[in-house]
């Protein structure tokens, strides 16, 4: 009844996550019918899509298509232009570049044709920040200053001060903080003369991460503490997660790892609620930090990868480099410097590439350090020289005095503008005489000038009178149209905070699966219990799986019998998952309830059992799984040797196994579970068993032979062997994933688990790609 009730919570929650859909379509659809305007209604659609182009990139692409497929239809150029544009936001948020560049060009194009000025203002911004993005610093700026260029014609300050923080940020990030901290200054005096408490909550930011950077915690601290008041002020949660994240780098930088690690993990906890990939990756990478200070490696590595992927997806070069250097570090502790310096020259050369001097220092540093330790004292003095080179240019007594001088500048400022008010006067004073003969001259100019105008006033008095008629009708239909663009606006915001909360409604019940499907895997600390020298290496692609393990430990008239199962169900992500648990719920439902335990067995019971519960309307099943199963038997001790017999049936998914050194391989039957146009009418799976000399065949057509030495076998997903990466971005493929286990199967199984984590992590990053596919393999030493 218990797996009953987490199958049924499940369904439910699958449901929610299409009726909510078909809600959010629905609230868009009310406001194409209620909108007068064709205009109106594709702007507004717009409007709505820029509000989510950070925390939910997806609803943003999916509304702003909407508008363009409008825009489209009705011929309006002004409406595919943002359209455009705001679809080219949503991708950059996601990493999508290459699709974002031609969005991009094309909205870009439609401004200028309709001379929207506005329009390609927040283009060229846009195109910036996408560049900033991949750390194409020069090619970042030279957006922007394109950009100000169009925020002066139309004098939108707001925008100027965006650009000079994102400026001030790039300089930063090279290194030149006198530039940067002139770039934050102009910036934060525009946002609090407009008093856009979002704008100065951000600038304040980085500049306390600009003082960071110079290990002045005191002034860093100020700043971060003064941001943290907005954020909260604001009630903004995403600006509060940024704020508790700069904090934690400040804790760490003083060695406060304890106070770091809860900032970071608080920071984490709300990122991961908003789904930023970006941000989550920073703030893996900052945790993995801590855990490496205090001698955690395992954990850290962990952080590191997860961390390192994201970077990789998204593109983001400059970020690439730090989890690349925590690595290098974790290996140079494990004393495996040649790996280390491996990690840590890929970190040096994608700050070389991109310019950017602290990325540059640590990981000249960290290759310093490696090849001390190592021995190399040639190659140590090389990177040392780099290392004190870049160190010398963040920290060099010139930037030191600029810095000082910036800061003095805004304390001074008032006073200046006094001294130069006195000195004006004081001229005004000794030229006294000539400025009051030229007030004559002037005066009498006036007055002739005066008596002319007069003279023209009264000729057009008349005029006058009837322009101010025709200047109050037209004020009349302004506030008609004003009234009823407020109307409007009113009606946006109300199905503006629907659309979010029907979004958070998904994310949550999405959210709320994992959490059922965490529920039902078991952990590997539960497999280890009864198979020591085991692992589990579980990597989904998305939030929820469509691999998944089980495991049950019988006890059977013969003796214990222990049942291992991995599956990988059709599809990913919800709907995978949805068929991992009517997967687990057939297991439990056949070896639980039924008692059978021979893996053959099991797999002729489950496609029925499959059948019953998705039939579609035309009679057949499309959904279905692929799956191996293995039973290990332990027979009672005859003459001190404990006996077992390892059984297995595979659909689809073979068993891998090594023995003397020798790997093996039992194919499957060609037939997933579900059958599909391949299932036979009387077609049995097959079951085989283990031998360390050969397979005898019986005339029931079960192998059965009885083995009495060690094995290794590994159950597996064909996830791992069918991801993309590597130099020529090519699958790892079958043949080096089988490799791969031999070399690694003598090693102890942690180890192993690293290994392969590590190596599918490293071919992913080579091929500058991302997860295709959900993962799952389990090793167990026999």
């Amino acid at each position: 009844m218990k797996n009953l009730g987490f199958f049924l919570l499940f369904c439910l929650c699958y449901t929610t996550v299409n009726a909510q859909n078909k809600m959010l379509l629905d609230s868009l659809q009310k406001v194409y019918q209620t909108a007068k305007h064709d205009t109106t209604r594709i702007l507004a659609l717009t409007s709505i899509a820029y509000e989510y182009r950070n925390n939910k990139p997806d609803t943003c692409i999916a509304i702003a298509e909407q508008a363009l497929a409008q825009s489209e239809k009705t011929g309006f150029e002004k409406g595919k232009a943002w359209a455009r544009l705001r679809i080219a936001r949503a991708k950059i948020t996601k990493g999508d570049f290459e699709i974002a560049t031609t969005l991009l060009e094309k909205a870009q194009q439609g401004f200028e044709k309709i001379e929207d000025v506005k329009g390609l203002a927040w283009n060229y911004q846009a195109a910036g920040f996408m560049y900033e993005m991949q750390s194409k610093f020069a090619l970042a700026v030279t957006q922007y200053e394109k950009a100000i260029k169009y925020y002066e014609i139309i004098g939108d300050e707001q925008g100027i001060a965006g650009i000079l923080m994102n400026t001030g940020t790039i300089y930063r990030k090279q290194g030149n903080y006198p530039q940067a901290l002139n770039c934050y200054t102009q910036s934060l005096e525009l946002a609090e003369k407009m008093r856009d408490k979002q704008l100065t909550y951000r600038i304040l930011g980085n500049t306390g991460i600009l003082y960071s950077d110079q290990n002045n915690f005191p002034k860093a601290l100020d700043y971060y503490q003064r941001s943290m008041a907005l954020s909260k002020e604001m009630a903004d949660e995403y600006s509060t997660a940024v704020a508790l994240n700069v904090i934690g780098v400040l804790y760490a930088k003083q060695g406060k790892l304890l106070e770091a690690l809860e900032y970071y993990q608080k920071s984490l906890a709300i990122r991961e609620r908003f789904a930023d990939k970006n941000e989550i990756a920073i703030s893996l990478n900052n945790i993995a930090d801590v855990y490496m200070r205090q001698d955690n490696s395992s954990k850290a590595l962990a952080y590191y990868q997860r961390s390192l992927a994201i970077h990789t997806a998204m593109g983001d070069k400059r970020s690439m480099t730090y989890p690349l250097i925590g690595m290098a570090q974790i290996y140079r502790n494990r004393k495996d410097y040649d790996k280390s310096i491996d990690y840590a020259k890929k970190s040096l050369e994608i700050a070389q590439e991109i310019n950017v001097t602290l990325e540059i220092k640590n990981a000249s540093e960290t290759l310093y350090k490696t090849y001390k330790l190592k021995g190399d004292d040639t190659k140590a003095l090389e990177y040392h020289e780099l290392y004190k080179q870049m160190n010398d240019s963040i920290f060099n007594v010139e930037n030191t005095e600029k810095i000082t001088n910036l800061e003095n500048k805004a304390e001074t400022a008032e006073k200046e503008k006094e001294i130069a008010l006195l000195n004006k006067n004081q001229e005004i004073l000794k030229k006294d005489s000539k400025f009051q003969l030229t007030i004559i001259y002037v005066i009498a100019a006036f007055s002739i000038a005066g008596m002319a105008v007069s003279y023209f006033l009264f000729l057009s008095r008349k005029r006058n009178i009837r322009a101010k008629n025709v200047a109050r009708e037209l004020s009349q239909k302004i506030e008609l149209q004003r009234q009823s663009l407020s109307e409007q606006a009113e009606e946006l915001n109300t199905t503006l905070h629907t659309v979010e909360k029907q979004r958070d409604n998904i994310i949550s019940s999405i959210n709320y699966a994992l959490r059922i499907q965490n529920a039902i895997i078991p952990k590997e600390q539960e497999i280890q219990k009864h198979f020591p020298e085991s692992f589990v290496l579980f990597r989904p692609k998305d939030i929820v799986s469509g691999d998944f393990y089980w495991f049950a430990d019988k006890m059977t008239a013969q003796g214990n019998k222990k049942i291992m199962v991995v599956a990988d169900c059709t599809g990913h992500g919800v709907s995978g998952a949805f068929m991992t648990m009517i997967g687990n719920n057939m297991l439990n439902h056949i070896v639980h309830d039924q008692e059978v335990t021979e893996p053959n067995e099991i797999l002729n019971l489950m496609t029925p059992l499959l059948k019953k519960t998705l039939l579609h309307s035309d009679g057949t099943v499309k959904d279905g799984m692929d799956i191996s199963v293995v039973a290990i038997q332990y027979l009672p001790e005859e003459e001190n040797i404990t006996k077992i017999e390892t059984t297995y049936a595979g659909a689809m998914n073979p068993l891998y196994y090594i023995e003397n050194q020798e790997f093996k391989e039992i194919k499957a039957d060609k037939v997933p579970i579900g059958g599909g146009d391949r299932q036979r009418e009387g077609f049995t799976y097959q079951k085989h068993e283990i031998n360390n000399d050969k397979l005898l065949m019986t005339d029931d057509n079960a192998n059965k032979v009885i083995s009495n030495s060690k094995l290794v076998i590994y159950l597996c997903t064909d996830g791992f062997q069918d991801q993309f990466g590597g130099k020529e971005n090519r699958k790892f493929m079958v043949s080096k994933f089988k490799k791969l286990l031999l070399e690694i199967s003598e090693k102890p199984m942690a180890a192993q688990k690293q290994i392969l984590e590590t190596t599918i992590t490293d071919w992913i990053l080579a091929g500058n790609e991302t997860q295709t596919d959900d993962i799952c393999v389990v090793g167990i030493r026999i």
